[in-house]
């Protein structure tokens, strides 16, 4: 279960929560889960497996910290538009 410590150790679960942007945060997480039971059922064929059975949790977490980020750094770089119309502007148009 070492990869499930080093997946949940680089969760940065605190600071998605701390900025308020947990929502995606949060699906991104759901999805992971949800998806492991079908990765443990396709790729876990016998007991030869079992390093693969216990690496999957790890993995799944990781993958699902790196879409947080990925997502994060993405509305980092492309900040959405502010268009003001001029009209709003003058308070003593009239």
């Amino acid at each position: 279960k070492f990869t499930t410590v080093v997946g949940e150790a680089f969760l940065f679960t605190f600071l998605f929560q701390g900025l308020g942007k947990i929502r995606w945060v949060a699906i991104f997480n759901c999805v992971a889960k949800f998806m492991l039971l079908p990765f443990t059922f396709v790729f876990v064929k016998g007991p030869d497996d079992y390093l693969l059975a216990a690496a999957l949790p790890g993995i799944v977490s990781i993958v699902a910290e790196l879409f947080s980020i990925f997502d994060e750094v993405a509305a980092f770089l492309n900040p959405p538009q502010v268009h003001s119309r001029p009209e709003a502007d003058c308070f003593t148009c009239g």
